[in-house]
């Protein structure tokens, strides 16, 4: 019988040193699990979710059950003086000069420049097949985890389009990027299958993934479907629910104060984003602790309410490996099936006032990817830093100081870009023979 734990615990102890990148860091005295980041706590593999898609929308709204007007002051009330901190001006986040120290001590062990070790590393991980991850010997062993999760997933599910195509891919013995083009796909056929709409790929962690699915759009000439980004980092307002020191101390506290000015700032940078004409708007992430969608959801409302127009149809998709959604994580969310599919179906997100987090529900959908593709690549603190056009960009940022970094994204992202659109459009030439 498959057990997902027995996987999560098998993976992490096999794969610990087994990604190029991840190697990187380890080579300066850090545990490799992935980054500090917005939305995945760095040690647990469990809060992914692989996943598939849906012909028809369960077109049900945002729903909260606030009643009054959100302020966004819980945070700076709450600690005033640092309110005060966060007001001050500064250069770069705590983590963003641990990384920068980090590359230039990789750089003084090789006759590279940072761009050549950064891309060597990410290419290597690109170029990994995934059932050899932990080495050749270990493919029976991901084969029989791996296969119980894809039939349990395909029972139900449509074969139309991408679809096909995925299921046809799922248990290959594929590369990592051939991984992230097969999620990016999916991503595809579920908002065809709905009609279309904005896809908005919140923070770094789907950089990449963004950069297939246009890909994809171009290849099919879908006119239907927009692709946006936005960044967006920490949890802005509120409280971590994560147990780990890291995320509750003061310079992580400091970060996700907002103030009016702040969150005005925000909703300018939003105006940018061509989202009040958009009737559905599909939300691409992945979910940890839950803390930072709500966040967003927050955020999402009220800027829509400020901008006097409706809210539209929202629907998350949840980048994952837990396909099916077998993992207990209702101490910080619930999902409740709907439909024949077991990947699709209601997110609840709890309230909590000690922490100041909204009761939310929102459509779900699972985006199937394998797990250390987001662990060791799409959430590692490295590649997030330097190799994707997103920046780290907690609420203490959203000032204007900060706007061209924001606009630039990181700073070696653009040559890695170039050979991932052409390997992509490659890759999706042949995937259109799978498709139906």
């Amino acid at each position: 019988m498959f057990d997902f734990k027995l996987l999560v615990k098998a993976t992490t102890t096999l794969c610990l040193l087994s990604s190029p990148l991840c190697a990187m860091i380890t080579e300066e005295g850090d545990k490799c699990s992935g980054p500090p980041t917005s939305l995945v706590p760095r040690t647990e593999l469990s809060e992914q979710q692989i996943m598939a898609s849906s012909s028809h929308s369960l077109s049900l709204p945002v729903q909260t059950n606030s009643t009054n007007e959100d302020k966004f002051n819980f945070l700076s009330n709450k600690y005033p003086l640092l309110g005060e901190e966060a007001g001050k001006s500064f250069k770069q986040c705590a983590e963003e000069t641990k990384h920068y120290k980090k590359l230039e001590g990789l750089v003084q062990k090789t006759s590279k420049s940072p761009e050549g070790v950064l891309l060597d590393g990410a290419k290597d991980a690109m170029g990994k097949k995934h059932l050899h991850w932990a080495g050749e010997e270990y493919e029976k062993f991901y084969l029989e985890q791996m296969q119980p999760m894809i039939e349990t997933l395909e029972k139900g599910h449509p074969k139309n389009g991408y679809f096909n195509t995925f299921f046809s891919r799922a248990l290959q013995n594929h590369t990592s990027l051939e991984d992230i083009l097969l999620a990016s796909e999916y991503i595809f056929q579920v908002v065809k299958d709905e009609g279309g709409g904005t896809v908005l790929f919140l923070g770094r962690t789907p950089c990449v993934v963004q950069v297939a699915y246009e890909e994809v759009l171009k290849v099919e000439n879908d006119k239907t479907q927009v692709p946006v980004h936005l960044n967006f980092s920490g949890h802005p307002d509120a409280l971590t629910k994560r147990e780990s020191d890291f995320f509750k101390s003061q310079t992580n506290i400091t970060r996700d104060i907002v103030t009016p000015e702040k969150l005005s700032h925000y909703f300018s940078y939003l105006d940018t984003k061509n989202l009040l004409n958009t009737k559905k708007l599909f939300v691409v992430d992945i979910i940890g602790s839950g803390s930072s969608l709500n966040s967003f959801l927050r955020i999402i409302n009220d800027y829509y309410e400020k901008r006097q127009t409706k809210i539209p149809e929202l629907s998350f998709l949840n980048l994952t490996a837990d396909m099916n959604w077998s993992m207990d994580r209702s101490e910080y969310y619930t999902f409740k099936r709907s439909g024949n599919r077991s990947n699709q179906g209601i997110l609840t997100l709890p309230e909590d006032a000690r922490k100041n987090m909204t009761r939310f529900q929102v459509p779900v959908y699972g985006v199937p990817i394998f797990d250390k593709i987001l662990t060791e690549i799409l959430d590692q603190d490295m590649f997030q830093e330097f190799l994707v056009h997103g920046i780290q960009y907690p609420a203490q940022k959203w000032t204007p100081e900060f706007d061209a970094q924001r606009d630039k994204g990181g700073q070696y992202h653009s040559n890695l870009y170039a050979y991932l659109r052409l390997n992509y459009s490659n890759f999706i030439k042949y995937h259109q023979k799978t498709k139906l």
